[in-house]
């Protein structure tokens, strides 16, 4: 959540950001981000739920646009943040997706019933933009009862605009989703990673001399990833 909170304040430092929290941790999240300008609410039950409480809460002071984020992808880009917002200019809904690399089947009874071409598939990402207000009125169509036939905020817009076009902007695999054990043990090292790197750029920078960074960056790389291992619990 920290990570999510920190990607989009530093990129829009006068946004309002509105953070849904469970109920028994409202208390723990409000201090978390005291020293922030996060407006920290209690969510709902379910991922659509917690959406709509967040929208609810800028019902007041209406913004044009909203961006919608799952906390649950902590290595949001600045990148995707431009693109999004872009693209919001002149469409009034956005979706963040990559190509899927993999084969995707259709299941029936336990058996392969297709196997659809991967052309045109993709893997859907947050954030999501859209005009508040035409997302508003799409959540309000559906009722409260009806929010958990959805599993993300373009599935509702599309549910009630059925003619609209939704844009997609290119995502990244970095951007990935801390669903399971094995996401939190690839974040890991993927931060570890980010930190080796950033070590052994400043590294070229003081010494330019490419043998022996070759063999310092290696070595520093190899320790970093090791560590994390053993950290993280994958090695006894």
């Amino acid at each position: 959540m920290e990570h999510s909170f920190d990607s989009l304040h530093r990129f829009a430092p006068d946004a309002r950001i509105v953070v849904t929290v469970p109920a028994d941790s409202l208390e723990y999240a409000r201090e978390l981000f005291k020293e922030s300008k996060a407006e920290v609410i209690v969510g709902g039950s379910s991922r659509q739920a917690s959406a709509y409480a967040a929208m609810q809460h800028l019902e007041e002071r209406q913004p044009r646009h909203v961006i919608l984020h799952d906390a649950a992808r902590p290595f949001l880009s600045h990148q995707i943040l431009h693109d999004t917002v872009e693209a919001l200019k002149r469409h009034k809904a956005v979706d963040v997706a990559i190509k899927t690399s993999d084969t995707i089947i259709v299941e029936c009874d336990g058996f392969v019933q297709s196997i659809p071409e991967r052309n045109h598939l993709y893997r859907g990402q947050t954030p999501q933009g859209f005009c508040y207000r035409t997302l508003m009125l799409s959540y309000k169509k559906l009722g409260p009862d009806r929010l958990a036939e959805y599993t993300d905020d373009c599935g509702v817009f599309l549910a009630c605009h059925p003619t609209e076009k939704v844009r997609i902007v290119q995502g990244n695999s970095e951007n990935i989703k801390i669903t399971d054990e094995i996401d939190l043990v690839r974040s890991g090292l993927e931060e570890v990673m980010c930190n080796a790197y950033c070590e052994i750029r400043d590294l070229y920078r003081r010494r330019r001399n490419i043998d022996t960074l070759r063999t310092a960056a290696y070595s520093l790389a190899i320790d970093k990833v090791a560590r994390a291992y053993f950290q993280l619990g994958i090695f006894p």
